[in-house]
């Protein structure tokens, strides 16, 4: 069974991304995860063994496993587009298609595929990509300032004016059209690399990404930015969650003068929901809390392990708590604190039950998690 490439992993230090998160290098960043892909590579040789394809490079490549590589030149038509990384040496991949390959010739190169939103629009630290969003059509704009921290505004619109590169129809943030907005993604509070806690592992499909990182280096809690997506029965919501932070004010003058968070403050369509806000708790994720159970053992007779339990997360208003929809990729993990494993980072594990990955971060007190679910599982 071929591994699905349908949601995509990214880490901020692979190989032809090596992201630094300081000011001025977040659009290119962004951009290449988005939209372009990064670290092209030749092939000079191919082999197989059945339907096993081993692309040799003849030097060493920089791809890590479960990478998702974008192949094009091959006279196989069935070799060039997606397919996921199954094994990795120095010098070679290896992938595996559904069917004997025809032909192993061509002129073929290999780059981490991408996203899939399409760049529309570039100008001085700003750009504008298109994503389809639940079969419609969606414009993020992203918004580098040259001030103050490593941050990026972003923002969500119906539609565009190429003329301006601001956001038409329905807006969120509704301060999205000018250049300094309070909502923001922001990588590096001390805009140097050193600051950073963790760089950040990126999780996401063509309707939106996660973004998940310690980005303050005095502060252990990981934050999560990007485009969420959910489901409500909210048509004027039905777009995706931004999860942002948000800046207090600006104490205006030279580039990396000072400013303050008031809040990490989710927002879906100019709607805020809920965040926890006590600071031993997640940071900028507006689900509801879960306290932990008494252990982590399941009666006998349902499993032969003793698991991890995690559950949907439900979305709810901030000004009254009322539950409006459902997360989409993201869970939380439902742990007793003294069973749960500990981590500062990222960490893959197997769900029995599904027969597929999940990545978890601690994200709070108590060594609960919230768990990004990989949906990789095998056509």
């Amino acid at each position: 069974m071929v591994m699905r490439t349908d949601v995509k992993r990214y880490k901020a230090t692979d190989t032809g991304l090596n992201a630094t998160l300081v000011r001025g290098t977040n659009i290119a960043f962004l951009k290449a995860i988005l939209s372009t892909g990064y670290n092209e590579k030749t092939v000079s040789n191919v082999t197989n063994d059945g339907n096993f394809v081993t692309l040799d490079y003849g030097v060493a490549h920089g791809y890590v496993l479960e990478r998702v590589l974008q192949i094009s030149g091959a006279t196989d038509p069935q070799l060039n587009g997606e397919h996921a990384i199954i094994q990795v040496t120095a010098n070679t991949v290896t992938i595996e298609l559904k069917a004997l390959p025809a032909s192993l010739g061509g002129l073929i190169k290999t780059k981490v595929a991408p996203l899939g939103f399409n760049l529309v629009y570039e100008a001085t630290n700003l750009a504008i990509f298109e994503f389809q969003y639940h079969g419609k059509t969606k414009y993020l704009r992203i918004y580098e300032t040259p001030l103050y921290s490593a941050y990026v505004n972003p923002s969500v619109g119906d539609g565009f004016d190429p003329a301006t590169g601001l956001l038409t129809g329905d807006v969120y943030p509704t301060t999205a059209t000018g250049t300094q907005i309070p909502y923001k993604w922001d990588f590096a509070y001390y805009n140097t690399a050193t600051g950073v806690g963790e760089y950040p592992s990126i999780f996401g499909t063509s309707e939106g990404f996660v973004i998940v990182g310690q980005f303050f280096s005095n502060y252990t809690t990981a934050y999560l930015y990007g485009l969420q997506p959910w489901f409500t029965p909210f048509d004027k919501l039905d777009t995706p969650i931004m999860l942002c932070s948000y800046l207090d004010f600006y104490n205006a003058g030279a580039a990396g003068s000072s400013f303050s968070f008031q809040a990490r403050l989710p927002s879906v369509g100019n709607v805020n929901i809920q965040k926890n806000e006590a600071s031993t708790e997640i940071k900028n994720l507006g689900f509801a809390f879960l306290g932990a159970p008494n252990g982590n053992a399941i009666p006998a007779g349902l499993l032969n392990f003793n698991p991890i339990m995690y559950c949907s997360s439900i979305v709810h208003l901030y000004q009254s708590n009322q539950p409006i929809g459902i997360a989409n990729g993201i869970y939380r993990t439902v742990t007793n604190a003294n069973t749960a494993p500990i981590t500062a980072a990222v960490i893959e594990q197997i769900d029995e039950m599904r027969g597929t990955k999940v990545w978890l971060r601690t994200l709070e007190v108590q060594n609960r998690y919230a768990v990004l679910d990989a949906y990789q599982g095998f056509d």
